[in-house]
């Protein structure tokens, strides 16, 4: 899984594909790593599409229940924003996603 984020934030398609379809043959789609797969694809397209890469981002924290929005869900959906072109930091579903990461699920508060 590390190598999927690694490959992802380098922009390495190729490579990130091959170890995100490889790693999520490991886990049910609903599984923490899964999601976080999920983001890592986000993240890979967010610098070349990122209006896709957001709306696919947002659909996965709006899918998890707000107990489900743990912190290593919401470090990688940050990365999707990071990941980002300057201007496409403004977009509306850029700060959907900012409010998603930034809600606090109720296992936090404890």
């Amino acid at each position: 899984m590390v190598q999927s984020l690694v490959y992802s934030i380098n922009g390495d398609a190729s490579r990130a594909n091959k170890a995100q379809t490889t790693a999520q043959s490991l886990y049910r789609s609903y599984e923490f790593p899964s999601i976080q797969l999920k983001l890592h694809e986000a993240i890979l397209h967010a610098p070349t599409d990122p209006s896709n890469a957001l709306n696919e981002a947002v659909k996965i924290m709006q899918d998890l229940s707000p107990e489900r929005r743990i912190a290593r869900v919401r470090v990688n959906a940050r990365r999707v924003i990071n990941a980002l072109p300057g201007p496409a930091c403004t977009l509306p579903a850029a700060q959907d996603l900012r409010t998603l990461i930034s809600a606090q699920s109720p296992a936090t508060h404890l």
